[in-house]
């Protein structure tokens, strides 16, 4: 699933292209990625793009005149991408050369543009999604989740409050999207590597300094993730006018699927681990982390 980085690479990569552009028609090719709204068509013919917003991993482009917002989530595999005459920009789960001349096979939906462009929605398995709603179920969607990096509320303050009375391990809270918004298995594992915590750790026993240094290298590692367009491995990939540009944190990775390696802080003695923990799978060294 992409991450956060990751989804805002796709926001940032998608801005210039769609926003203040028209929408002239709307083809729903699977009804399945649609939720709630029964009019959704509709409700988007002769509408523009204001911008694109991001919270968590969800993407939300308000709509003018209306005052509605579509709401797009990628999950496990989607994909959106801009077409337009020598243009091809987007992001999401890998394409196969096979994929490049769009509409493919997964291809769920398309917008065109008053300046004929499209905007294709791609879904391998079908649990991506888009929904039309107001700006208060918006805002009731917003307050679901937690404090995110690189927002005014991610304080060390309400980092603390985040791990007030849990009984539950520090990577489990940290894939809780109720406390710290936008972050999944990769930057969770790096997390900890880098706060030299093992994500088995009972949020219960870590100290105040064990969590400050969490909130410092949390900050620190979300913001260069997007500073190199989040991490590629075979589910991300952005196209660049035409040209594969891989998310290259994958560079940077310390612990994520290095499985087997050396530890880059202990030395050839000792090996990353991996075990399956909190239903994933989980990346650690056992010497360095405590």
């Amino acid at each position: 699933m992409p991450e956060m980085p990751e989804v805002e690479t796709v926001r940032l990569t998608l801005l210039p292209y769609v926003v203040g552009n028209p929408i002239t028609k709307v083809q729903i090719l699977n009804d399945k990625i649609i939720r709630g709204e029964k009019n959704f068509q509709t409700k988007l013919i002769g509408q523009s793009f204001t911008t694109i917003n991001r919270r968590a991993k969800l993407l939300s482009f308000p709509l003018s005149p209306s005052g509605l917002y579509l709401c797009a989530h990628l999950k496990m595999t989607g994909q959106l991408m801009y077409s337009h005459q020598d243009i091809l920009e987007g992001g999401g789960h890998s394409l196969s050369s096979a994929d490049y001349d769009l509409p493919n096979k997964h291809t769920r939906a398309i917008f065109t543009f008053q300046n004929n462009g499209k905007l294709f929605f791609n879904d391998l398995r079908l649990f991506a999604y888009l929904k039309i709603i107001d700006k208060e179920t918006l805002q009731n969607t917003y307050n679901k989740y937690g404090i995110e990096p690189g927002l005014p509320h991610f304080t060390l303050e309400n980092f603390q409050k985040a791990f007030t009375h849990s009984t539950r391990s520090l990577k489990s809270l940290l894939l809780d999207q109720s406390k710290i918004a936008g972050l999944g298995n990769i930057y969770a594992d790096e997390i900890c590597y880098e706060a030299s915590i093992k994500p088995m750790r009972k949020v219960s026993d870590l100290s105040s300094v064990n969590i400050k240094k969490l909130y410092q290298v949390c900050q620190t590692i979300i913001t260069k993730a997007i500073k190199h367009c989040g991490t590629t491995f075979q589910h991300f990939k952005i196209l660049n006018h035409g040209q594969i540009q891989n998310g290259n944190f994958s560079d940077y990775l310390q612990v994520f699927r290095r499985q087997g390696q050396t530890c880059k802080r202990c030395g050839p003695n000792y090996l990353i681990k991996k075990v399956k923990f909190a239903g994933r799978g989980t990346h650690f060294c056992d010497h360095c982390q405590r």
